[in-house]
């Protein structure tokens, strides 16, 4: 991805020293960083309107997460969870 170990392991929040195990097959990958991996390359093979509308995705994404929680209030009645609200 023309990208250098150290590079690459700050984008996923990782050392470049385990990039390289991982580059040399000393450890497995594992699933998060994985996902961050397939993420990264997909980002650098997309053509550039593609890549806009993604990182608009995870900056809503992103945004979802600012908002305050949202209390869910359920009950156990008649051997089923209701909606209490």
């Amino acid at each position: 991805m023309d990208m250098t170990q150290s590079e690459l392991g700050r984008c996923i929040g990782q050392s470049s020293q385990q990039v390289a195990r991982w580059e040399k097959g000393q450890s497995v990958i594992p699933g998060p960083a994985d996902r961050l991996l397939r993420a990264i390359f997909l980002l650098k093979t997309m053509d550039p309107e593609e890549r806009e509308e993604f990182l608009s995705l995870l900056q809503n994404i992103e945004e979802m997460d600012e908002r305050p929680p949202q209390r869910l209030d359920f009950c156990f009645a008649e051997d089923e969870w209701k909606d209490a609200a």
